[in-house]
């Protein structure tokens, strides 16, 4: 006999004296209820015991049978389709005591203990490192097989709702950080405008205020010049005047002569101040078009549309055809 029958025998043996003996007490309904919630305790650790024993040999023998042989030997020797010999396996693998004896497989926790079979079987649904935890939580032994199940996938579905919802936040932040991404980008973008606006703007006002420097030093100097001049001319006037006579036909000459360099010298003066002006204007110009033209040729790369770039670009062109006939008329 094996040590599970011998076990079974005890049981039974217990279970009899239990009964004999309370032959000699009054019975009661009460007592008669109390027998049979006993009875019904034992009956449903042992099932689950069983299940439990039955899975570990079941995948004892598995290991032995032949490959592609398992299912004809389940229906010969133990008349056990595929599908409930692989719920007992579950069984044994997941609640069964790691221990390998050949008997003594029963649950490995406490908690599962008084678990009905069908019980046991629902919370293979639940994965093992939160089942016993599950189990505390829910008062699970008092509810029935159909409880279980609707707390469990009530369960699942507020497991997939909190996913839902993380996914969903994780979403909607990465979808914030691209948008303060694009505005960060484009407020560097008009950062770096701006500051290249400034640059050439202070460029052109120092370009203006060297030559107003300029302008106004050659305008001062010619003045100074022309003072010399008149001063000199006055002079040699009030020199005649005291002697009452008239500048000599060569001192005449010699002041016509002056008067003529001080005209040509303040009309040279003035001609090249105004082209010296119109250099530094032509420049300021000229490098303000080289500066948005590259602006614009970049804002023209950043269009993304290709209908939109090719009828921008047509437009670029003709108008650099312009330009260059424009040019063409003044050569």
């Amino acid at each position: 006999m094996s040590e599970m029958d011998i076990d079974t025998e005890v049981k039974i043996q217990q279970a009899v004296e239990t009964i004999q003996d309370a032959e000699f007490v009054e019975r009661t309904p009460e007592i008669v209820a109390a027998e049979i919630c006993q009875i019904k305790d034992q009956t449903r650790k042992l099932v689950l015991n069983n299940s439990i024993e039955i899975g570990k040999r079941l995948c004892e023998a598995k290991e032995m049978v032949p490959h592609g042989e398992w299912g004809a030997w389940l229906e010969k020797n133990v008349d056990y389709k595929q599908s409930t010999a692989n719920k007992l396996m579950k069984i044994y693998e997941q609640y069964g005591s790691a221990q390998g004896e050949l008997w003594g497989a029963s649950a490995k926790s406490e908690t599962f203990t008084n678990l009905t079979y069908s019980k046991a079987l629902a919370l293979l649904a639940v994965p093992a490192d939160e089942r016993e935890d599950f189990v505390k939580k829910n008062d699970v032994e008092n509810m029935s097989t159909r409880e279980l199940q609707d707390a469990i996938r009530a369960r699942d579905e507020a497991i997939k709702a909190r996913d839902d919802a993380r996914k969903e936040l994780e979403e909607a932040v990465k979808s914030r950080e691209t948008v303060i991404e694009g505005y960060l980008k484009q407020s560097k973008n008009e950062i770096d405008k701006t500051k290249k606006a400034l640059d050439l703007a202070n460029k052109k006002l120092q370009m203006e205020k060297e030559l107003h420097d300029k302008l106004k030093n050659a305008a001062e100097a010619v003045k100074e010049k022309q003072a010399e001049e008149i001063e000199r001319l006055k002079e040699e006037l009030a020199a005649a005047e005291a002697k009452e006579t008239e500048p000599s036909a060569e001192a005449q000459a010699v002041i016509d002569a002056l008067q003529k360099k001080l005209a040509a010298a303040e009309k040279l003066g003035i001609a090249r101040m105004e082209a010296d002006e119109e250099v530094a204007r032509f420049k300021i110009l000229f490098e303000t078009v080289q500066s948005n033209f590259f602006d614009l040729m970049e804002a023209l790369r950043n269009i993304k549309n290709e209908d939109l770039y090719k009828t921008r670009l047509a437009a670029v062109h003709t108008l650099l055809e312009k330009l260059a006939e424009v040019a063409n008329n003044e050569a």
